[in-house]
């Protein structure tokens, strides 16, 4: 009787190492994606741009 799961693993040693090698990069993609550091940077930048775009239409109403 085979042990669960061991039809779907690769036998030889250095397939299992590839198996291993694209799964933690796929991981490692994933995490990056998730990563909030990219989303407050953009919202950083949107908040510059909406107090440059106020700036602008404060002087506008003045004149």
């Amino acid at each position: 009787m085979s042990q669960r799961g061991e039809s779907t693993r690769p036998k030889e040693r250095s397939a299992r190492i590839a198996a291993i090698k694209r799964s933690k990069l796929s991981i490692e993609r994933n995490l990056k994606s998730a990563s909030l550091e990219s989303s407050q940077t953009d919202l950083e930048l949107a908040k510059i741009a909406i107090a440059s775009a106020e700036r602008q239409l404060e002087g506008r109403n003045k004149v």
